[in-house]
């Protein structure tokens, strides 16, 4: 099942709440693109209802982006309350492989900061910079970058 974006922020937000630290905006954003990239890579489907975009400082989910950008740098204090659907709420309660991948993704990733995370999505092969270099992503504001393109670049960390 693919969840809101939204959804999937709040679980973040908690996360970070129920172990007395906080989440930025941007650490946020990165920590969904990475638990998207990971979905599709593992499960074979999105993670989310909606795509990631190429922006000038990364990958970006617009409406986290949006639900978020009053914090600045600063820690979110909030979740998201709206766009949360209550049945998608029910859905991942219930979906395992989807909260061990979020729980995975919080071990994992949850230990760096925003730039930190920044950093690894811009690395020459990832698909960021590929979007963002080669396919148009510097001319066309949110600029979708292609699922396929995530799925590979993903894939080859599986193994």
């Amino acid at each position: 099942m693919q969840y809101s974006a939204a959804i999937i922020a709040n679980y973040f937000i908690k996360k970070a709440r129920d172990e007395n630290t906080y989440v930025t905006p941007m650490k946020l954003i990165k920590l969904i693109y990475f638990a998207y990239g990971w979905h599709l890579a593992i499960v074979g489907k999105r993670l989310i209802n909606e795509p990631v975009c190429a922006w000038r400082y990364g990958p970006v989910i617009e409406s986290v982006y949006q639900d978020f950008k009053k914090y600045g740098n600063g820690p979110i204090t909030e979740e998201a309350s709206n766009r949360t659907d209550e049945e998608q709420l029910r859905q991942l309660r219930v979906d395992k492989i989807a909260l061990a991948l979020l729980d995975k993704i919080w071990e994992v990733y949850g230990v760096y900061d925003g730039i930190q995370l920044s950093n690894l999505t811009h690395e020459p092969d990832s698909p960021w910079y590929v979007a963002w270099h080669a396919q148009k992503g510097k001319s066309h504001h949110n600029f979708n970058i292609d699922d396929q393109l995530i799925k590979a670049y993903f894939d080859k960390r599986v193994q």
